[in-house]
């Protein structure tokens, strides 16, 4: 009994050690993962984190260099790509204002549910995203809109946008 104890503990200490280490922060290899990795910002309060998956000029090089959907113009690109970084970046502070006048006060619950999308011939462009979420009783939506893969992950092109929170229908 005591050899098991002394197999069992260190593991039980490994464990441990490796959920404190870990973040909820799931990268954006995929959009789903992408979709986990925004959700644990909002959560977490953490604006810099939800910053570092906003569209950035890398993205932008890699649209007008692998997009295939159409000619894709660097000009064009850069000066919608400037146009619209102001709104993505205040998009974090928008999300958190909206959620609350919904009744999202505490996101402390919030799960992810899925991510839903069109996905343009191309591969690299995403289109109709939806982040939905739920917590104790809810059910949340927030609009990513569009998200572009460049050889750095899935990033959020657009400007998001908090849709929705109601109470899951008891059946």
């Amino acid at each position: 009994m005591k050899k098991l104890f002394y197999i069992l503990l260190p593991l039980f200490i490994v464990s441990i050690f490796i959920q404190s280490c870990s973040s909820g922060d799931a990268g954006n290899a995929t959009p789903e993962d992408l979709g986990r990795t925004i959700l644990y910002a909002l959560k977490e309060n953490d604006k810099a984190l939800y910053h570092n998956y906003l569209y950035s000029e890398n993205e932008v090089d890699y649209l007008v260099a692998n997009g295939k959907r159409m000619p894709y113009d660097k000009n064009q690109q850069m000066q919608s790509f400037n146009e619209y970084k102001p709104n993505r970046l205040e998009s974090f502070d928008k999300i958190l204002k909206k959620a609350s006048a919904k009744g999202l006060t505490d996101w402390s619950s919030a799960k992810f549910s899925k991510i839903t999308y069109k996905t343009f011939e191309d591969g690299i462009q995403l289109n109709k995203v939806r982040l939905e979420f739920t917590t104790d009783e809810h059910v949340g939506q927030i609009n990513l809109w569009a998200l572009n893969k460049s050889d750095n992950g899935w990033f959020i092109s657009a400007v998001p946008e908090f849709i929705s929170y109601h109470r899951i229908p008891n059946f």
